[in-house]
């Protein structure tokens, strides 16, 4: 498996997001290690026995990193491929930092040192990638050389031509499958082409969810709106107020109308006549489901027998009978509950809702969610941290 290194800087959260989710959000499980230089970075990958790694400087982004990576297991090379850069001069050539790819085997610590080292003139191939700078190939000459690195990648090339292999640049077909977010028109395309996930993570609708999370009476509830969790804790916990936030409008939606409309009774089907209402087709329930469940839940009969026997497993969890739960449900509109249609990172970050000591927050997995990380900064991201740690409110993950 490849390991992917990625340097901190501006739109770390763009290129973090393009490797650690595939293009729907799913997690890719690729070990990435963030270092804030490429020495720290190819150190770590040393120390954690990695092979073949993936540089990448923030603002490299992926459209998909699944197909990237396989394209280069299919492509042949010797350990380096990167964007080569022919100076056109007598300089030595270079390489831009944006994307490489090392076997670091091959490569020793020093190589991101500056300073003088001694290799070979360099043999470039006739044909190049675009324009004039941008050979398909180097190797090594006949000629010994001495240098002093003045650009980035000069003594990694001049350290795999003392080797006497081949230094390969990205081929067109790899660089199609990226982008390096260095101009406003290429920035725009990159978000252009997040818009269809984006669109589907704000519309999407949690059903249930089956984690068992537990805390105890609180004065202030702050929560997703999504799945079961907020509906049992109102009606099993002491709670003054209730804050759901959410970036689905379909799940803001939802709860507006069973805090409204809903008695309590029959969940499934009140969920069900929504979702068929409102012609909802992106809906998640508490585990992943095959292609056949999923097709089984379009029935009425399989989807809210599912559905119930979830709410079920809730009840006993948070130890209620279902006769308990409708009356104590039916007794909600005394407990003052805001709905906010938004990133809670957002709402947090600007004060719109201050945590404290009295507070209760389920986080659920937000920090690890391809969304966040489109719509957050990694500063916004720190802060949202910070702000947890030090607020003094009780935080559920």
């Amino acid at each position: 498996m490849y390991a992917i290194v990625i340097l901190k800087g501006k739109f770390f959260n763009f290129t973090y997001a393009s490797i650690r989710f595939d293009r729907f959000g799913q997690q890719t499980n690729y070990p990435i290690i963030i270092c804030d230089n490429w020495k720290s970075g190819f150190e770590e990958a040393k120390k954690q026995n990695f092979d073949q790694v993936l540089f990448c400087d923030s603002g490299t982004v992926f459209k998909d990193i699944d197909y990237f990576l396989k394209q280069i297991d299919n492509y042949p090379h010797q350990g380096l491929i990167g964007h080569i850069i022919d100076p056109l001069t007598e300089e030595f050539f270079s390489l831009h930092p944006q994307c490489f790819l090392l076997d670091i085997s091959k490569f020793s610590l020093d190589c991101f040192d500056d300073g003088q080292i001694e290799t070979y003139d360099i043999i470039r191939s006739d044909k190049n990638i675009h324009d004039d700078y941008t050979p398909l190939w180097i190797r090594a000459g006949e000629n010994k050389i001495k240098i002093n690195q003045t650009r980035f990648g000069q003594k990694l090339l001049a350290s795999h031509l003392n080797n006497n292999l081949i230094v390969s640049n990205w081929h067109q077909k790899l660089r199609n499958n990226k982008i390096y977010l260095y101009r406003e028109e290429v920035y725009d395309s990159w978000v252009d082409l997040q818009q269809e996930y984006i669109s589907i993570a704000e519309q999407q609708l949690w059903i249930t969810n089956n984690e068992k999370l537990s805390f105890e009476n609180s004065k202030h509830l702050i929560s997703p709106a999504s799945g079961l969790f907020w509906i049992m804790s109102a009606v099993s916990k002491s709670i003054d107020k209730i804050t759901l936030v959410d970036i689905s409008k379909s799940q803001v939606e939802l709860a507006r109308m069973l805090i409204n409309e809903w008695d309590g009774v029959n969940y499934s089907e009140f969920v069900l006549d929504f979702v068929r209402h409102k012609k909802l087709k992106h809906l998640q329930f508490d585990k992943p489901l095959t292609a056949l469940e999923r097709l089984q839940l379009q029935k009425r009969e399989h989807f809210c027998r599912h559905v119930d026997d979830l709410f079920q497993q809730q009840l006993i969890t948070c130890g209620i009978t279902i006769k308990e739960f409708q009356e104590k449900w039916n007794n909600i509109k005394n407990t003052p509950i805001n709905i906010i249609n938004d990133n809670i990172i957002s709402q947090i970050n600007s004060k719109n809702l201050v945590l404290d000591a009295d507070t209760t927050i389920w986080i659920s997995n937000i920090l690890d969610y391809k969304y966040t990380w489109l719509k957050s900064s990694a500063d916004e991201i720190e802060l949202f941290n910070n702000i947890l740690t030090s607020s003094g409110a009780y935080v559920i993950r």
